[in-house]
């Protein structure tokens, strides 16, 4: 009894209480922070999508924009094969659909396949490689949001995807 009264008395188990809240409180940020954005490990890029403008109204233009963050790692050649819903989008230029495409690097393959829902960008960098730890715009898609199809947007990056020779890297399908 004494004991227990002593534990007390002393502020102990104040400072225990203190001690596991902070620790509660601490694990919940932590764990908040690192579901907040997904990240790769040091040298393994990243592929990413984004639109511009960044909101896309219905019936509204836009361009879908292929991104890496390079993470540390170093290469030249990209072949980025994305998937879109045919229900969702479809391209400004009807015409030549690969003239959707555009992007200030030497394009190999620059290619729209409706029937699969596939878009084809496969080209290189040259002179100094994809390098540091930042986003970089690779291309751009002239796309339009299709009237009465709802909220959204979903890319995803098919599994024929690669960077340099054989780089492991980390794909962000997104919604836009």
């Amino acid at each position: 009894m004494a004991k227990r009264k002593f534990f007390y008395q002393s502020g102990v188990g104040a400072v225990v209480l203190l001690i596991i809240i902070s620790l509660i409180a601490g694990s919940v940020l932590l764990l908040k922070n690192k579901s907040s954005k997904p990240q790769a490990l040091p040298g393994t890029p990243i592929l990413s999508f984004s639109t511009d403008p960044i909101s896309v109204g219905s019936d509204e233009n836009f361009d879908l924009v292929l991104k890496v963050n390079p993470n540390g790692a170093e290469f030249h050649a990209f072949e980025l094969y994305a998937k879109y819903d045919l229900a969702k989008v479809d391209f400004q230029s009807q015409d030549d659909l690969s003239q959707n495409i555009a992007s200030a690097y030497p394009l190999i393959i620059s290619a729209i396949d409706t029937d699969n829902q596939t878009i084809s960008v496969v080209g290189t960098r040259l002179g100094s490689a994809f390098t540091g730890s930042e986003d970089q715009e690779i291309a751009r898609v002239k796309m339009k949001n299709i009237s009465g199809s709802g909220a959204g947007l979903l890319f995803s990056w098919s599994e024929d995807t690669k960077l340099g020779d054989k780089i492991a890297f980390q794909k962000l399908n997104s919604q836009p």
